[in-house]
């Protein structure tokens, strides 16, 4: 395999750069959910791997219309109440 030329080694430094500042972003972001909106709820306390298994890891049907996307969930899906509260605590009134 041939040495890699210095625009590559570039290139590969940007995309790890830039992949590395979106986790970092992901990671505050979900840090900042769990502080305020999942407090006094099961996740409170939960890792970072837990919270995006449990509620953003889930399948649903999306529907999109005009002025707005719909989450059609499951009705068996164990999160849903804890998915509420966290939605309502998000949604400004």
């Amino acid at each position: 395999m041939p040495p890699c030329t210095p625009d590559q080694i570039i290139g590969i430094n940007r995309y790890t750069k830039s992949e590395n500042a979106l986790a970092s972003a992901a990671y505050v972001l979900i840090e900042h959910l769990r502080r305020v909106a999942l407090r006094g709820t099961e996740l409170a306390r939960a890792q970072v791997t837990t919270i995006r298994l449990k509620l953003f890891k889930i399948a649903a049907r999306v529907v999109t219309s005009v002025r707005r996307v719909v989450f059609h969930l499951s009705s068996s899906y164990p999160y849903r109440f804890l998915l509420r509260q966290l939605t309502a605590r998000l949604t400004p009134t």
